[in-house]
């Protein structure tokens, strides 16, 4: 019999996995190592909302290089925390550097600002 209250619901839910962990962590890493496009798809839908077919067109269009540096390749979806929309594809580099100024524009601005102050003449 389904549960009426969303929040019984969810406590069974978290008590079913903390009693059976190992089960059904198990059975989640055979899911993924047996389809792991699947497992890709469904990562994109629910982290970034988009389809494969969208993924595969950002990065042809950005020709698989870090929309940032043009230099690496294109390995994460950057993505605007706030809104949730996908901005672009970025390499590991300028998107931990993003994450480490928080997104701030005003503040990239500011080291923009540093380094040009503190530029070797050389």
């Amino acid at each position: 019999m389904p549960y009426k209250d969303a929040l019984a619901r969810r406590e069974s839910q978290r008590r079913r996995y903390r009693v059976n962990r190992e089960k059904i962590n198990s059975a989640e890493r055979r899911r993924r190592a047996e389809n792991p496009q699947a497992f890709r798809e469904t990562k994109l839908r629910h982290r970034y909302g988009i389809t494969h077919e969208q993924y595969a067109a950002l990065l042809e269009s950005q020709d698989g290089l870090c929309a940032l540096c043009r230099e690496r390749a294109a390995v994460d979806i950057d993505h605007d925390h706030k809104t949730g929309k996908v901005r672009a594809m970025l390499c590991r580099a300028c998107n931990i550097g993003i994450g480490f100024f928080q997104e701030n524009a005003d503040l990239l601005r500011a080291a923009i600002e540093y380094l040009a102050k503190h530029a070797s003449a050389g």
